[in-house]
């Protein structure tokens, strides 16, 4: 019984130092998404010249995940309008991002973004959206150094605390 009780222990442990090393891939992997996104937009603002509640709902069905949801919180939300400006509809529709543990920097890069989106000419957004993908590209760089650093490290942490639990109480 006791021997049963040790390999629960290790394996729940480990597991849990596993999960925490998988939401640094997943934090990798929604930053990448989150660019094509911004890429996108950038694209259908600048060369396809079409306006926000259609290119949220072109693209909408084509992410998953946090970013999926995001997107279509925004298309659903302009298409049932009330009145709300699109920067309470994008600052609301952010909250589904900070939920999902996107770091505050990336959320403060979108924030400020939202409040120009929709409001100048295609030229002024190009800058913006640009200026977006620098910041964003940066924060995909960190994440990725804090993914090869950390990711084994949570993976070990978690067994060998599950190993110390074992030898302490036995």
């Amino acid at each position: 019984m006791r021997i049963w009780g040790g390999v629960i222990t290790v394996f729940c442990c480990g597991a849990m130092g596993i999960t925490i090393a998988l939401s640094y891939s997943l934090r990798v992997k929604n930053l990448r998404q989150l660019i094509r996104f911004i890429q996108l937009l950038r694209s259908e603002i600048n060369y396809a010249r079409t306006p926000l509640p259609v290119i949220f709902e072109k693209l909408a069905g084509q992410f998953k995940g946090p970013l999926g949801s995001f997107v279509a919180s925004l298309h659903r939300k302009l298409a049932n309008n009330r009145g709300d400006s699109f920067q309470e509809i994008w600052q609301a529709c952010l909250r589904i991002l900070k939920a999902q543990g996107f770091p505050p920097q990336v959320l403060d890069d979108l924030l400020e973004y939202g409040l120009s989106l929709g409001v100048s000419d295609a030229e002024e957004q190009e800058k913006h959206l640009t200026f977006l993908l620098i910041r964003l590209e940066e924060a995909l760089t960190i994440a990725a150094a804090e993914k090869a650093r950390y990711t084994k490290v949570w993976q070990y942490l978690g067994f060998c605390t599950g190993l110390l639990i074992v030898l302490l109480l036995f």
